[in-house]
């Protein structure tokens, strides 16, 4: 099945594009998109630890299912800001 993913910040540099389409096997979970992005893309293991994901404009953990078409947004933690 195909899904929608979307990077932002230091990880769009890392897979050197802002939008991505990908074919995931049936019953892939949020964890398991990321493990194949690893692979394919090592640098992004730095952040497993602090990466916010959202699954159709909603945050999710890594345990979430995915469906076919779903967007998935993949960023790592911001901070700053006015004040």
């Amino acid at each position: 099945m195909q899904v929608r993913l979307l990077f932002f910040a230091s990880l769009k540099d890392i897979v050197g594009s802002r939008e991505l389409r990908l074919d995931v096997p049936q019953g892939s979970t949020v964890g398991d998109l990321l493990s194949q992005l690893e692979s394919k893309y090592p640098r992004m293991k730095d952040y497993r630890s602090v990466i916010l994901t959202a699954l159709n404009e909603e945050y999710v953990d890594k345990a979430a299912r995915i469906s076919e078409d779903d967007e998935v947004a993949i960023f790592p933690p911001v901070s700053g800001g006015a004040r």
